[in-house]
């Protein structure tokens, strides 16, 4: 694992998992910001969040300055 990729406990995950299905289920948009260093976790991040219907964007970039996305995969 590179430096800036760090996993999410599963049971954080599905705590926080939960809570989201919330908001979608009332036909709220859920939106999840990750960072990722490794290209693995970053098209694995994209990969998760949409097939739970969420709205991903992964960045690289600290929240210390604006962001350079990397191209969203198809």
């Amino acid at each position: 694992m590179r430096p800036g990729d760090i996993p999410t406990p599963k049971a954080d995950r599905l705590w926080l998992q939960q809570r989201l299905d919330l908001y979608l289920a009332a036909g709220l948009p859920v939106f999840t910001i990750d960072y990722c260093v490794n290209e693995q976790n970053r098209l694995s991040s994209y990969r998760l969040s949409r097939a739970r219907g969420y709205v991903p964007f992964v960045t690289r970039t600290p929240l210390d300055r604006l962001p350079e996305a990397p191209p969203t995969p198809n």
